[in-house]
């Protein structure tokens, strides 16, 4: 399940965050939210550390905080080895002390500063959070020592059906579509997704799934032109699968070229009646609100020092 948490809050983050960020966040926070831990009334955010992070942690030299804060997606850091290693587990830890010490409204001030006004990273930590990246380390390092961490509890909306559900066998070809679409919303299995996409399209050209999918990929890349016609051609294969509606009318949207044209306003407003039609229970409930202001955490000591 931490797999499956941590890209889902891979997908909480492209929701909701229109900013850009870093990779350090990104990925710590997708770590913070892996190990959340679900019943039957609660969801309990941050429960425990992820697997293997505290190990990395207390075998490996951490990397200075503005080396972390500088690493991007491709960098040797990020991508090879037992450094890679390092960055998750620390970026998990800043994540979680920042979560943990309140401060994770002057992360706003912080990305304002680097992403925006390119302020080097050393003194957008320090006008961010008050103290320099140095001071940081160290605060980082006695946090862990502690071996205490907390957990947000989040209350499951009482209508989440639990119970009654169905298995159905699928084929070959539609497991590799899922397996391809999973890719798509993965930030850094993209390409791979396309790839796969075409391969399944070889094999089926006609594949309602796989040209959805390529059709997403392709808006993605602002390839309007192309994606169009990937869609046109899903929706005459299966004309009731809602995503194929609801990514037509997101790419007008997109593409910006329907505001004066009411035949496209129409089509888009069309669009977007057949998807909600055909999956009227599908609402997303994100809870990333309840991260910046939470119930009251339970501090419990969740790892030895």
């Amino acid at each position: 399940m931490t797999v499956v948490f941590h890209e889902y809050a891979h997908q909480l983050m492209n929701g909701n965050i229109k900013a850009e960020t870093q990779p350090w966040f990104e990925e710590g926070f997708a770590e913070y939210f892996a190990t959340t831990v679900v019943d039957n009334h609660v969801a309990k955010v941050g429960f425990k550390p992820p697997p293997g992070d505290l190990e990395v942690l207390q075998q490996y030299s951490w990397l200075h905080l503005a080396d972390l804060f500088a690493v991007r997606h491709d960098s040797q850091t990020y991508n090879e080895g037992d450094r890679r290693s390092v960055f998750y587990a620390e970026s998990w830890l800043v994540v979680y002390y920042l979560q943990a010490t309140q401060q994770f409204s002057k992360l706003n001030a912080y990305f304002t500063a680097v992403m925006e006004r390119k302020v080097p990273i050393p003194d957008a930590i320090q006008q961010a959070f008050g103290i320099s990246a140095l001071q940081f380390e160290k605060e980082l390092h006695k946090y862990l020592s502690t071996g205490h961490g907390q957990h947000y509890p989040i209350p499951l909306p009482p209508e989440i059906e639990n119970s009654g559900y169905t298995v159905t066998p699928i084929s070959v070809a539609d497991a590799k579509v899922a397996m391809a679409d999973m890719h798509l919303h993965s930030i850094d299995y993209h390409e791979k997704a396309l790839e796969e996409f075409e391969d399944i399209l070889k094999e089926q050209p006609n594949n309602a799934g796989a040209l959805r999918g390529l059709g997403y990929a392709l808006l993605r890349k602002q390839d309007f032109a192309h994606a169009q016609e990937y869609f046109r051609r899903a929706a005459e294969l299966d004309s009731k699968d809602p995503r194929v509606h609801y990514y037509s009318a997101l790419l007008l949207n997109q593409e910006g070229s329907f505001a004066a044209d009411p035949e496209k306003i129409a089509f888009m407003k069309k669009e977007l009646q057949a998807s909600i039609a055909l999956a009227p229970a599908s609402r997303m409930r994100m809870h990333c609100s309840r991260l910046h202001n939470p119930r009251p955490a339970s501090t419990t000591r969740l790892w030895q020092a």
